[in-house]
């Protein structure tokens, strides 16, 4: 059975990866390139703690987000957590960060089918005009982000915190070497995000993929073509866009 290296940490408790590409009969296997340190955990908590009385909402673009978002919520009260979870509404972009989201116990999410940053700011921009709140929103993200939301809405209805930075692995290709020896059946490696990594992976003999058009712009700019950039950054979109590539590639 062929597999793919998917260059990201494995989900917990089931990552949606796995049955999406058990569809089309693959195995994937994961390897962590990135590791995610949180960070101004202090001043979260006092955004949270004002968050009913200063802000609309939260928008979380990324599962990391909602882990470093978890914890913080913990320090709060009952009460106040439960408040939060039931009428802060939060923006999020895909269904992997709604699902994280949904499973901390937030009842108002929005953005499940965006997809895209650039939907996700349409959506909400909709949003502000038939609310009309006069608070900003809080936006959680890590310190490499776009600004594609905000450049979009307007820096007076948005109000960012960086909450967790990112450091890549320094054995990162040694480990994929390892793994495809191990595993030579992986025909595909996918990149979810742009690192220095990515100058090495034409050495691998492999087709890529990456999960959206920022990565696959990073690649490109290394003079390495990505075979196929996922239409949607989603489990599904990427698996049967690479099953599509490998009809029509036979």
């Amino acid at each position: 059975m062929k597999s793919i290296l998917l260059l990201k940490t494995e989900s917990k408790p089931v990552d949606p990866y796995i049955d999406a590409f058990r569809q089309y009969q693959r195995n994937a296997f994961f390897l962590a390139v990135l590791q995610h340190q949180p960070i101004n955990e202090n001043i979260l908590q006092i955004k949270l703690s004002q968050l009913l009385s200063n802000y609309c909402g939260l928008i979380v673009t990324s599962q990391r987000v909602s882990e470093t978002l978890s914890a913080a919520l913990k320090q709060l009260d009952k009460s106040t957590q439960k408040t939060i979870l039931n009428s802060i509404p939060v923006f999020t972009v895909g269904p992997a960060t709604d699902d994280s989201i949904r499973r901390l116990g937030f009842q108002q999410t929005f953005g499940r089918d965006c997809g895209r940053g650039e939907t996700l700011a349409d959506l909400i921009q909709g949003w502000y005009q038939k609310t009309r709140p006069s608070k900003p929103l809080l936006f959680l993200l890590g310190e490499k982000h776009r600004d594609i939301i905000p450049k979009k809405l307007g820096r007076d209805r948005i109000e960012e915190l960086v909450v967790y930075v990112t450091q890549e692995f320094e054995q990162s290709q040694s480990q994929v070497s390892a793994i495809i020896k191990k595993h030579p059946e992986i025909d595909w490696i996918v990149v979810f995000s742009p690192t220095q990594l990515c100058s090495k992976l034409a050495s691998f003999s492999r087709k890529l993929a990456t999960i959206g058009p920022t990565t696959g712009n990073h690649l490109q700019k290394l003079g390495i073509e990505p075979n196929l950039v996922s239409s949607a950054p989603n489990p599904v979109s990427l698996a049967s866009g690479i099953y599509e590539y490998d009809q029509k590639h036979e």
